[in-house]
């Protein structure tokens, strides 16, 4: 992790003594990315990094054990470790994440402090990954391929949308993943909603399943659509209007001339312009 914290530093305009990263409730990925710690929550931890490459760990007593940190069981004690373990006059921050109530809690911790926005230095340095990410990312992205192999397996005339969403879920859960998102199973007409929740919706096609698995805080993105075959023709419509607008796009184009394009494709095919986006494949 020292690299990655050097990196970080590295990309700074302006130098800063320390960084704090701060998960809060909702939890800031740079304190996984930092510390490479890859289990437990971490809610309300802290993590400090020096421009070194070292790093400290402030969290509470309910991830004792899971990294080598110094513990808290209350607000007080927290506010007293950070207090303890940081120094200098300029101090660090991933503004992305940071809530106000955070940044009003250090501003009161060190008074005469100044502090700095880091985020354009966190994000450039995570925008080129190293073996361990990449090793990770290939993993997430070969469970969800996995799992998209077998859906088509899963349908019959009974099953329901919650039915499969529930079974996606639990084969990320048996590869030791989770779902990176709402896991989006839409059956018939629900399919045209891209958002979609799923519910007791009986199996019907068109199909749409759109999920992915997060393994180690490293994410994959798997759409897939099924379709009759009856349903075979738009599906070929969808794909050629791809290509079609994906052909004619370049600087100067209108989207509209695009739009007119495709519609005039599915004019030919079809007897009405069909909404070419709500099937993919």
């Amino acid at each position: 992790m020292r690299e990655r914290i050097k990196k970080i530093f590295e990309n700074l305009e302006e130098g800063v003594d320390v960084i704090l990263i701060s998960t809060g409730m909702s939890g800031d990925k740079t304190f996984f990315y930092i510390t490479g710690v890859t289990e437990g929550l971490f809610e309300n931890s802290i993590a400090i990094a020096y421009p070194s490459g070292d790093y400290e760990i402030i969290c509470p007593k309910l991830e004792e054990g899971i990294a080598n940190a110094s513990v808290f069981q209350d607000v007080n004690e927290r506010n007293r470790l950070i207090k303890e373990k940081v120094s200098g006059e300029k101090i660090g921050v991933n503004g992305d994440k940071l809530t106000y109530k955070e940044y009003r809690n250090l501003k009161k911790l060190f008074p005469k402090a100044k502090f700095f926005d880091v985020w354009e230095a966190i994000a450039k340095a995570r925008l080129i990954k190293d073996k361990e990410e990449i090793k990770n990312i290939k993993k997430a992205c070969n469970i969800s391929a996995s799992i998209a192999e077998r859906l088509y397996s899963l349908f019959d005339s009974n099953i329901r949308e919650c039915d499969v969403k529930a079974e996606i879920n639990y084969m990320m859960e048996k590869e030791n993943a989770s779902p990176a998102f709402d896991t989006i199973v839409a059956f018939g007409k629900n399919s045209a909603q891209p958002h979609h929740k799923s519910v007791k919706k009986k199996f019907v096609m068109p199909v749409l399943c759109d999920f992915g698995a997060a393994y180690k805080n490293y994410c994959s993105d798997v759409t897939r659509t099924f379709v009759s075959k009856k349903q075979r023709e738009v599906y070929d419509v969808v794909k050629e209007g791809k290509f079609i607008a994906l052909d004619m796009m370049g600087e100067g184009v209108k989207a509209g001339d695009v739009a007119k394009s495709v519609n005039e494709l599915s004019l030919i095919h079809i007897s009405e312009p069909t909404r070419l986006g709500m099937i993919s494949y």
